[in-house]
């Protein structure tokens, strides 16, 4: 107990708790059947998945992210899954 209590001790040092949000994200596709392709093939495995549109430069990419997760300890089962199924994910930190 105390050796999980230091270690969220220093993860609020760092990042204070609620004050970010974790998203783990497995592929960026330009065409949304892509992106919808790899969201439904994880879903068959297991893991829940969104979508989200981002526009830059005129580009628009179709993300597919897993989460939110409210640590990144919290993401780590997803993220070991995704690694066995030679999928490695990015770990993007967001505000709430």
């Amino acid at each position: 107990v105390n050796g999980k209590k230091s270690s969220d001790t220093a993860a609020t040092a760092t990042a204070p708790k609620g004050d970010a949000i974790y998203f783990l994200q497995v592929g960026a596709f330009t065409k949304r059947a892509d992106a919808d392709a790899q969201k439904a093939s994880l879903a068959i495995q297991g893991i829940q998945t969104q979508l989200s549109e981002v526009t830059a430069d005129g580009n628009t990419l179709w993300r597919v992210r897993s989460g939110p997760y409210s640590s990144i300890e919290e993401s780590n089962p997803a993220r070991d899954k995704l690694n066995s199924m030679g999928i490695k994910p990015t770990l993007i930190k967001a505000s709430k």
